[in-house]
């Protein structure tokens, strides 16, 4: 290192190179593996629709909030808690498993904080 050769450091991972006259001689914006942070809470379609016995279901949060996924019969009763717990922003996928159930028509349901949605899922056996 010399005295020449200054470093910043910024958001979402930016990383400056400057020497002493102030030219920029490098820029990484970020980090390729790092996700970027939703602007909107969301809930996606699972996948693969329909399935057996797994599915995947993927959901973001743009702010650190409690969250709820649940899964429930075509009744309306609840089968299982998927989460429960608070998280961060971020985008989450949640591997669910239907081998125990049935064939037939069920629905999960995404709560975080004032953001709530519902999507249909298919078990085929």
């Amino acid at each position: 290192m010399t005295d020449h050769i200054g470093w910043a450091v910024g958001s979402n991972g930016a990383i400056l190179k400057t020497n002493t006259a102030g030219i920029l001689t490098s820029v990484d914006n970020h980090d390729d593996n790092q996700k970027e942070i939703p602007t909107t809470f969301s809930l996606s379609q699972n996948y693969p629709n329909p399935f057996n016995p797994g599915t995947v279901i993927e959901y973001g949060i743009p702010t650190a909030a409690p969250v709820e996924l649940k899964v429930f019969d075509l009744l309306g009763r609840e089968l299982c808690v998927l989460v429960n717990k608070k998280q961060q922003a971020g985008t989450y996928q949640i591997q669910f498993d239907g081998q125990n159930l049935p064939a037939g028509l069920y629905f999960y349901r995404l709560q975080a904080g004032e953001f709530c949605e519902i999507k249909k899922m298919v078990i085929v056996k």
